[in-house]
């Protein structure tokens, strides 16, 4: 049913469990997995400018982690002898996310979700809502 499945991680717990259900799917159907994980620059440049050592010095320090956090899901997939691809980018998550489905032929989305209720879910947005409205394949949450 599904060749390539992309899934969305920034080793937290939430998506963690996101992760394993995308190696489970995976392997059942014989996919590739795709994993990304997208760094948010945003924060840091409104206390640094772009350009700016400490802001160069963030960013590496992010993908380092970021590039740590795939090798770990990159384990799991090739115990599962799976296809494995992974991928680092900077910017929106949801956007980024969304974008990279359409580019790498991705036709089902996993994403995790603290699950978020009320002001907080308000106040901080949800970038898995945001997948779930702008993709243009499946979306499965894991809360």
């Amino acid at each position: 049913m599904y060749r390539r499945i992309l899934v969305a991680t920034d080793g937290s717990e939430y998506s963690e469990k996101a992760v394993q259900q995308a190696i489970d799917l995976a392997k059942s159907f014989g996919a590739e997995l795709i994993a990304i994980s997208v760094i948010n620059m945003e924060s840091v440049a409104c206390v640094e400018e772009p350009t700016s050592d400490v802001y160069c010095q963030i960013q590496e320090k992010l993908e380092k982690r970021a590039f740590d956090i795939l090798d770990g899901v990159e384990k799991k997939a090739v115990k599962e002898n799976l296809l494995f691809k992974k991928i680092v980018q900077v910017g929106d998550a949801a956007e980024v996310i969304v974008e990279l489905a359409k580019r790498e032929g991705a036709e089902l989305i996993v994403v995790g979700t603290r699950g978020l209720l009320g002001v907080k879910r308000v106040a901080l947005g949800s970038s898995a809502e945001k997948v779930v409205r702008w993709a243009e394949v499946p979306v499965l949450v894991v809360r």
